[in-house]
């Protein structure tokens, strides 16, 4: 459902600010697999 969303938004948007929106979700999935790595490396 998010993700539908998400996609609606992303129809109706310019490639500038596509580029913008790829770079800041980026910048979260790093963030995530970063402390995703950090939480199993912990756990060993």
């Amino acid at each position: 459902m998010v993700r539908d969303k998400i996609n609606e938004l992303l129809d109706t948007l310019p490639e500038l600010e596509l580029n913008r929106a790829y770079w800041g979700i980026e910048r979260i999935h790093q963030e995530y697999m970063f402390k995703k790595n950090n939480f199993y490396d912990s756990r060993e």
